[in-house]
């Protein structure tokens, strides 16, 4: 009887058998995704610790992590050395759950999302497919989404009450009463003869002599003349005679006498408001829907 040679191999389960390409994890380059990773962070904080750099270093702040995580996508459909059918699935999972946080967002994150949570959500998903870069497909796609919504999903439970000037945002639990909230709760209506005088007639008809009467003062030229402030506030710190608080706006105020005139948004109205010089008390307002 003859003998015959059988390949061992044939007899090995595709998991065990190293020439199966079915069971081989295709790895993907990451040299790119960890510099744009690390230019996402230095983007984002340069306006933090530059605070007497160019005027514009706010926009590296603001824009920059956003055009890394650009940069980042074209990178996974271009050079990441994935197959189509991944990249496309991943492409399809990360906007699935960019959509779902986005929708999910208060109404006060709803038009930074693009600069708060769709960076935060590409960068988790790009850590992800880093991290698990070795992994199979399936692997890999399921740890870069769920880093994408652990790093995009906190953002749905919060709110902006505001931004600064070197693009930080002033961020609090969405379910906390806002400032605003808390002050329409506790605002009591005042109002008396005198005031409703006043209310038909601006600063400048009411008071021809008033000392402030509009934006930038008399002059519009933001010059204070006749009264004049010590620059010294170490020697002499200004003494603070009075604090209430107010609803949100960008309105100064206009001067005459002992009252102060300014606008002010109370929820969804905005209201002219005149204020006491000496006491800080409401005395009138008037308010339109916004």
């Amino acid at each position: 009887m003859s003998s015959s040679t059988v390949d061992e191999n044939a007899f090995r389960s595709p998991e065990t058998n190293p020439t199966s390409k079915e069971t081989v994890p295709k790895g993907i380059r990451i040299a790119i995704p960890i510099i744009l990773l690390c230019l996402m962070i230095i983007a984002r904080f340069i306006p933090s610790f530059w605070e007497n750099g160019p005027s514009m270093t706010w926009a590296i702040g603001a824009f920059g992590p956003m055009l890394s995580c650009l940069l980042a996508v074209l990178w996974w459909f271009l050079l990441s050395g994935a197959s189509w059918k991944e990249k496309g699935s991943g492409f399809g999972l990360l906007v699935l759950c960019l959509v779902v946080c986005s929708l999910l967002l208060h109404p006060s994150l709803a038009g930074l999302s693009v600069v708060i949570t769709i960076p935060l959500g590409i960068a988790g998903f790009t850590l992800g497919l880093v991290v698990m870069s070795k992994s199979d497909t399936f692997r890999r796609l399921a740890v870069a989404s769920l880093c994408c919504l652990i790093f995009a999903g906190p953002t749905i439970m919060l709110r902006n009450k505001g931004a600064w000037g070197n693009f930080s945002f002033d961020l609090e639990p969405r379910w906390v009463p806002s400032a605003e909230e808390q002050f329409l709760a506790s605002r009591k209506e005042k109002s008396n003869a005198e005031s409703e005088q006043i209310a038909e007639l601006g600063p400048s008809e009411a008071f021809p002599d008033a000392e402030w009467p509009g934006f930038r003062g008399p002059n519009r030229d933001g010059v204070q003349r006749g009264v004049v402030f010590d620059v010294d506030w170490k020697a002499n710190p200004p003494k603070e005679v009075w604090r209430i608080k107010v609803g949100p706006a960008w309105s100064s105020f206009a001067v005459a006498g002992n009252y102060l005139f300014t606008q002010e948004q109370r929820g969804p109205e905005e209201a002219i408001v005149c204020y006491a010089a000496d006491s800080g008390s409401e005395l009138w307002s008037s308010t339109v829907e916004s």
